[in-house]
This record gives C-alpha cells, sequence and structure tokens, in this order.
C-alpha cells in the first residue's frame, strides 16, 4: 500500500482479500446466504488443496527418509567421489532426475519433494550452499510437468481448447525443454560452475536434439503413410 510500517504475511492478505470479495458479492447479490456459501466454497477448496500439499509433503519426506535409512543417499556421494563428480555434477544430476519424473508424472511437487529432503544433507556433506543446489532441482520440477501431457494445466487447456493433450505438448515440448537447459547455463554460470558441468550439458544438448529428430522423422513418417 506504499507504507512501510506495515507488514502483511500471506495468510492476513488472504483474509483481508477474502473479506473484500465477499463484500462485493454481497452487493452484487443482494443475499447473505448465498455470500456465506461461497465463503464455504473458499474454505472447501483450501482444505482441498492443503490436504493434496500435506499428503505431498508427508509422501516426499517418507521417501527421502527411506532412500537415507537404505544408504542410497551415502552410495550416491560415495559414487560421485570415487568418479570424481563435484558438488556441482551431483545438482545436474538431481536437476535432470527431477525434470524427468516431473514430465512423467505430471507433478512438479511429488518430484520436488521426493528429493528436496535430501538436499540440505547433501550440500552440508560436500560443503556446498543450500540455496545454490535447491534452485535448479525446484525450477526443473516446474518447468518438467509443462511437458506432461497427463498434467493437470496440460489437461485443462488442451480441454478449453479442444485439442489432445498431446498436441499441446508439441507445441511446447521444444520451448520448454530449451528453456530449462538455458536455465541450468545461467544457473550454473551465476555459481562459477558452469565449466564443470558444461562437458554433461553438452551431452544432455546432442540426447535432446537426437530424440527430437527421430521423433520428428517418425512425425514425418506418419504423415507420409496416411
Amino acid at each position: 500500500m506504499g507504507v512501510g510500517t506495515i507488514r502483511v504475511g500471506l495468510p492476513t492478505a488472504i483474509l483481508v482479500s477474502a473479506f473484500i470479495s465477499l463484500t462485493f458479492e454481497y452487493l452484487r447479490h443482494r443475499d447473505i446466504r448465498i455470500v456465506f456459501s461461497k465463503l464455504q466454497d473458499l474454505f472447501d477448496n483450501m482444505g482441498k488443496v492443503f490436504a493434496t500439499v500435506v499428503t505431498l509433503i508427508i509422501a516426499g519426506e517418507t521417501f527421502a527418509m527411506g532412500l537415507k535409512s537404505i544408504g542410497a543417499v551415502d552410495a550416491l556421494l560415495h559414487a560421485g567421489s570415487q568418479a570424481g563428480f563435484s558438488a556441482s555434477i551431483i545438482v545436474l544430476f538431481m536437476a535432470i532426475l527431477t525434470f524427468t519424473i516431473s514430465a512423467l508424472m505430471g507433478s512438479g511437487n511429488a518430484a520436488f519433494f521426493s528429493f528436496a529432503p535430501m538436499v540440505p544433507d547433501i550440500a552440508h556433506r560436500i560443503g556446498a550452499n543450500v540455496a545454490e543446489m535447491m534452485l535448479p532441482i525446484q525450477l526443473s520440477a516446474g518447468m518438467g510437468r509443462t511437458i506432461s501431457p497427463i498434467a493437470g494445466v496440460i489437461i485443462a487447456v488442451a480441454g478449453i481448447a479442444g485439442l489432445s493433450p498431446f498436441d499441446i505438448v508439441r507445441r511446447t515440448l521444444i520451448p520448454m525443454i530449451s528453456g530449462w537447459l538455458l536455465m541450468l547455463v545461467i544457473t550454473f554460470t551465476a555459481s562459477g560452475q558452469l565449466m564443470e558441468v558444461l562437458p554433461f550439458l553438452v551431452v544432455v544438448c546432442t540426447l535432446v536434439a537426437v530424440v527430437m529428430i527421430v521423433r520428428r522423422k517418425k512425425t514425418v513418417q506418419l504423415s507420409t503413410a496416411g
């Protein structure tokens, strides 16, 4: 509001916005029962989202603790150290894995919460910055779901447009993968680790290009056969 002394948190902002909206709803309908019905809908939907998020967090924490219990984190760090991989290579590997899982499952939260609880422990052991490790993983989770035909947003947009989700994904595939690769380059450049991961990024770019060329050829062949 332009007043520096006023500090409004997210819960307060939500309640204030809801009160303002309900006020205008009353002015529109002139019926308090309709207003309270909409308020009930608001709380019901908040509860549904809250339940989903909490379930993902608990499942992610359980998955992460399971991996720690069976020694998967120690095995990953040991294998990385034996192969001479630095912290940036491990971050790149986790970002690629998160991006792939998000694309397959259609949920960025599920992939992110599966690996995020392990990041502070890994960062502490290898002496890396937690924020620098978490950032590419978080962004990879969000970008990966945009190329998944089973993602809720893709299904919703396809339904509105009257198209197949696969048609939408075919349009978002190239720009989102390009944006994801650019995000990795910018992130590792900002952290001063680009040269360490550059060979691996070149390999990833090459694999992506090969897959796209193969898919393009198959599409052309199917169109010609049809």
